[in-house]
């Protein structure tokens, strides 16, 4: 069933191998950039977001928030590997999918856990990053994780997106890291009135209002599905 939310904002990060996937993370002491394996961790999606003021928040989009598909960004360790056709050789299972992409100059290789159909496409929520390192061996940057259906992965010019029904991210690759550009969340107390952050990349802070969620969203809507092949 399709459902009309706000797409307010809150991604967290984990390192790999700190806990299980599905938790939600208190975000206000989340990293500025990805400097070695990094996961976003998707929110619960049976949770319907409350708009905290209708004259004030963005636009309405509409996902399948039903929809929640098994697992997360996989973790795959690629030690010793030295291409991608390896990794995806022998490293995947079958129904996980992949996508061999460039940010700038760079070579990257996106699996995911899953896909699903999207318009003729398949499409997937999550995503690991490989990359050749100097060295000539695949190196491992971590996952990015999206909450839903309603948020496949998609990408513009260097950057790539993953949402949750409270936040937008865009990251992209460079110098050998993922790293994130922009990150725009919301955070409602009891009341449901609404705090609004964004992180550079470098700091986070609070903004007064949905500006650059709106920008984010905007982005998100003009940019190209990610089109993984499954195995």
């Amino acid at each position: 069933m399709k459902k009309k939310i706000v797409l307010s904002l809150a991604l967290a990060v984990m390192l790999m191998g700190c806990g299980s996937q599905g938790k939600s993370l208190d975000t206000s002491e989340s990293s500025s950039g990805a400097t070695g394996d990094v996961y976003v961790i998707s929110e619960d999606t049976t949770h319907e977001a409350t708009t905290p003021n209708a004259e004030t928040a963005p636009d309405e989009i509409e996902g399948d928030y039903d929809v929640v598909l098994p697992g997360g960004a996989p973790m795959i360790d690629a030690e010793g590997l030295d291409s991608f056709d390896q990794v995806i050789d022998t490293k995947l299972e079958s129904g996980m999918g992949y996508a061999k992409l460039k940010f700038g100059d760079t070579d990257v290789l996106l699996v995911s856990s899953s896909c699903f159909d999207l318009d003729g496409k398949n499409a997937a929520i999550d995503s690991s990053f490989f990359i050749i390192g100097e060295d000539g061996k695949v190196t491992g940057l971590g996952g990015l994780d999206s909450s839903g259906t309603g948020y496949p992965v998609v990408m513009k010019g260097d950057c790539i997106y993953f949402a949750t029904p409270n936040s937008v991210a865009k990251y992209t690759v460079k110098d050998g890291l993922l790293s994130l550009v922009l990150l725009a969340r919301t955070e409602f107390d009891s009341e449901d009135n609404a705090t609004n952050y964004v992180n550079d990349g470098t700091e986070e802070k609070e903004v007064p209002d949905y500006s650059v969620i709106d920008g984010l969203v905007s982005e998100m809507q003009n940019a190209d599905v990610v089109e993984f092949t499954v195995k």
